[in-house]
């Protein structure tokens, strides 16, 4: 398996005699996204770009099984840019390679950004009118905030009582049970309860939401003679993140004018 590297710009201040400025610097940073050539490709659901082939992102999924029907219980979450997710392009393909089986059809679930946000998913509105987190499983493992919180927490209810100072209210608390109106990369103080004991505290909007929004089954593909199957996907996919027969996710940034 090969590495591919992207290459991030930082901004950098520097202090010269005049005063501040800003230097740009190109750090490339590895990013682990698997790729294979024709003799090295495992069974599985890949990205085909000339001769070589990536694989979907299996991670930072909410859910483990096909859908019947789109849900909003149905999240991606990331915290860091999507990286890890490889780009399906013009020209592309996406083929399946098993030595033993094909299926039927295959599943394509579309997704759609709702919001930028702390990592925190599936508020719930309690008996008593309080918006509660009840498990870990909903709040994302790599986030500031699950960082912050798991200082105070283990395997208590959290009960969310402000943002900034801001009631939580029905009106903050999208689709996906997180809250809405946030800008990313911005620090908020939130308050919070542990059953009586009130605390604060303060955590980066650093997680980007995503729901399902459309299931398209995919019954026609072609075989070829080198051990794979090409895909015919749909003619009018829409930009944004699609899971491929919950065998990762690739990104779609529409079609590219030559």
């Amino acid at each position: 398996m090969k590495k591919m590297i992207l290459v991030l710009s930082i901004m950098l201040l520097s202090l010269t005699n005049s005063g501040c400025s800003a230097v740009i610097q190109q750090i490339p940073e590895e990013v682990l996204i698997p790729e294979y050539t024709i003799d090295t490709l495992p069974n599985g659901i890949f990205i085909k770009a000339g001769d070589t082939f990536y694989a979907p992102s299996n991670s930072d999924k909410t859910y483990s099984n096909l859908p019947q029907n789109s849900s909003a219980s149905r999240v991606l979450w990331y915290t860091d840019n999507k990286i890890h997710v490889p780009e399906y392009k013009n020209g592309n393909q996406i083929i399946y390679r098993n030595n033993k089986t094909v299926p039927s059809m295959f599943v394509l679930e579309g997704f759609e950004h709702i919001c930028d946000s702390i990592g925190i998913r599936d508020i719930r509105l309690n008996t008593n009118g309080q918006y509660i987190v009840a498990t870990q499983n909903s709040i994302k493992d790599t986030s500031d905030v699950y960082a912050k919180l798991m200082e105070y927490v283990r395997d208590e209810t959290i009960v969310l009582d402000n943002l900034n100072g801001n009631s939580i209210n029905s009106r903050m608390i999208n689709k996906t049970g997180s809250i809405s109106g946030l800008t990313k990369g911005q620090t908020y103080t939130l308050g919070f309860y542990l059953g009586t004991q009130y605390y604060e505290i303060e955590t980066v909007a650093d997680t980007e939401i995503y729901c399902s929004k459309s299931i398209t089954t995919i019954t026609r593909f072609d075989m070829t003679k080198n051990g794979y199957l090409t895909l015919q996907m749909p003619d009018l996919l829409t930009p944004g993140l699609y899971d491929i027969d919950n065998s990762g996710v690739v990104r779609y940034g529409g079609v590219i004018q030559e």
